[in-house]
């Protein structure tokens, strides 16, 4: 399917286009100034004061577009937007920072217009430029990328970038980095279709991407090819004479429900460290040529294509798969969304079209090499229905693996486990800046890294930024995440007597520990006195039947134990009726003490005086 440079120009878009080949569109930049300014924007303000234009420094006049502050700006000015929606494209000619509101949102949206735009387009000339892009959303562009930057030491932090067409981020030939930011939804379009709907796609361009998510895209998370996979750009652009090889390293991030590949590395160069690849489709981390190395991570639950494909994993290593590598030969965005495709066909295996077009080729588009894939310290299992591991991986030891094939080739020699399941929990917000998935309680990837192995080094920290190793383990756990472990300390130091008969209640409580909540049972061996229990929520109740000591262990989540001596007391005697009566009155004088005669001749007495058996309310008549 042979396509001419001519149709790929027309389907990739008038604008871009012509902005790529030439930036003479581009505004020009105003005169320097010897002191950084900062220009203010906002929703109610104003492009003009009076009959001139708006330099927009008076915090209270604000201008009304972002572009204008940006072609007022000077080299090293800051254009600090309000909160709101602003329908435009700007386009980036200076040093220069763009930052909205830290207090509400800031919403930057192409407009619905032809011809249309990036929401940002930052093109110099290759001599570098500083851009930096700040607490925005740059979202719902359904005509263009989000963000497009050639040649630009590129900054993107604390940002929003979501619901845009064709890419996320596309950065060719300069450095991205990005923090604490969120790319998600991005569609298929038509600007650039062999690397169409990627959240973030880096072509012949160094990234470090931290504590960021890529998420829910339609084809990969991330996306690095080298400059041989792509010469459209050779094509259209004044490229650098040598154009710098693709880099990119993912640390403290999570790439998740991404479509077609969570990290997907063409011919470049990326690195997967402390970060958690979960849920993706057909793969996790896939290099086809070029180098991926996979430190301390998660790769899980990565779900198949819906028509199967062997091509498919959590840690994929395939051939070379020659993308794009000269103008007749672009896959269409249609092409690149076909769900039926395996993985392999996805990313385009074509090459015998490579071999026919190489003749044509510079020498800086040879052929990718065969991709060499290592993994070391990390957790790979738990895929849903698919292998672990496709294609030939390098063991750098201490690594998990589920599948009950050991797809990885994984080694007990190189201190892996396998065919073990990590007991992880669910992608949740463990805290930290991104969504983790915690080891369980009796997980096996708990302490199991050696000081100065696999990545476990005095200073490191997981994903959360929890310091690893924890001073209670000693060792590093596998995988993106640490148990952030203070010593658990169960209370009260000692249980109450118990009564045999009287109802029994007593909670057992505990802090510290790794877990956010506790789950509580006996230690083997631990028999409780007849009549109570204990519960997963420490509590020792019932009514006990039994006198006697006993020795009674719990144990909380890692699991801590704590030994309890409990005594249960014998009921008290019961109450038959020969128990004395107390002496609550006058002391009563025993009758042999003072004599019978006397009391005989008390009661004659009273018969005398007619007190006895006489029936009370009756009289005698007189």
């Amino acid at each position: 399917m042979a396509r001419s440079f001519t149709t790929v120009r027309r389907a990739a878009g008038i604008g871009l286009l012509a902005l790529l080949t030439a930036t003479g569109g581009l505004a020009l930049a105003a005169p320097a100034s010897a002191v950084a300014q900062t220009r203010y924007v906002a929703i109610d303000g104003s492009d003009l004061i009076g009959e001139g234009p708006n330099p927009c420094t008076n915090q209270a006049q604000p201008c009304k577009t972002i572009q204008h502050a940006v072609n007022e700006a000077a080299a090293g000015d800051t254009v600090s937007v309000g909160a709101g929606t602003y329908l435009e494209s700007v386009q980036i000619h200076v040093n220069l920072t763009v930052t909205g509101s830290t207090t509400g949102t800031t919403t930057v949206t192409g407009p619905d217009s032809t011809p249309t735009f990036p929401t940002f387009l930052i093109l110099p000339d290759f001599n570098g430029l500083d851009v930096k892009l700040r607490h925005l959303s740059i979202s719902h562009n359904h005509n263009q990328p989000g963000v497009v930057a050639g040649g630009t030491n590129l900054t993107i932090a604390d940002t929003q970038i979501s619901d845009n067409d064709g890419n996320g981020v596309l950065d060719f030939f300069g450095t991205l980095t990005m923090s604490n930011s969120t790319v998600s939804d991005i569609a298929f379009g038509n600007t650039f279709p062999n690397v169409s709907g990627a959240g973030v796609a880096l072509v012949a361009a160094t990234g470090v991407i931290d504590e960021s998510t890529l998420r829910d895209n339609a084809a990969a998370g991330l996306t690095t090819l080298d400059y041989s996979q792509f010469p459209l750009f050779a094509r259209t652009l004044a490229a650098p004479a040598a154009p710098p090889a693709t880099a990119a390293t993912l640390r403290h991030s999570t790439v998740s429900g991404n479509a077609q590949g969570g990290v997907v590395n063409l011919s470049a160069s990326v690195t997967v460290d402390t970060s958690t690849v979960s849920g993706n489709v057909g793969g996790g981390v896939v290099s086809g040529g070029g180098t991926a190395s996979v430190k301390n991570s998660t790769v899980s639950d990565t779900v198949p294509f819906s028509d199967g494909g062997t091509e498919q994993g959590g840690v994929i290593a395939l051939p070379p798969l020659a993308q794009a590598r000269n103008s007749q030969f672009v896959p269409t965005a249609r092409e690149r969304s076909a769900s039926s495709r395996s993985l392999e066909q996805l990313l385009g295996d074509q090459a015998s079209a490579v071999r026919r077009a190489a003749p044509q080729l510079a020498p800086a588009a040879a052929l990718p090499t065969d991709p060499v894939v290592s993994v070391s310290g990390s957790i790979v299992a738990k895929q849903q229905g698919l292998a672990d591991c496709f294609g030939p991986i390098v063991d750098n030891g201490y690594n998990l693996s589920s599948d009950a094939g050991n797809s990885c080739k994984f080694s007990t020699a190189t201190h892996d486990l396998v065919k073990t399941d990590p007991k992880l929990g669910s992608l949740v917000d463990n805290g930290g800046p991104t969504l983790t998935q915690l080891l369980k309680k009796g997980s096996p990837a708990i302490d199991v890294l050696p000081t100065g192995k696999a990545g476990c080094t005095s200073g490191a920290s997981d994903q959360r930024g929890v310091a690893r190793p924890q001073p209670t383990g000693g060792k590093c756990d596998v995988g993106s995440v640490e148990l952030a472990a203070k010593a658990i300390v169960i209370h009260p130091a000692a249980l109450p007597h118990g009564t045999v008969g009287t109802p029994y209640h007593q909670v057992i409580t505990a802090t510290g520990g790794a877990y956010p909540t506790y789950e509580w049972s006996l230690a083997p061996g631990t028999t409780l006195p007849g009549g109570l229990s204990f519960t997963s929520g420490g509590v020792l109740h019932g009514t006990p039947t039994t006198a006697g000591t006993y020795h009674v262990t719990v144990s909380v989540n890692d699991p801590t134990l704590k030994a309890y001596t409990l005594v249960i007391d014998a009921a008290a005697p019961a109450d038959n009726g020969a128990s004395p009566i107390a002496n609550t009155g006058t002391d009563v004088v025993p009758m042999a003490t003072t004599g019978g005669g006397a009391v005989i001749a008390g009661l004659l007495l009273l018969l005398t005086a007619g007190l006895i058996g006489r029936r009370p309310g009756r009289h005698r008549a007189g």
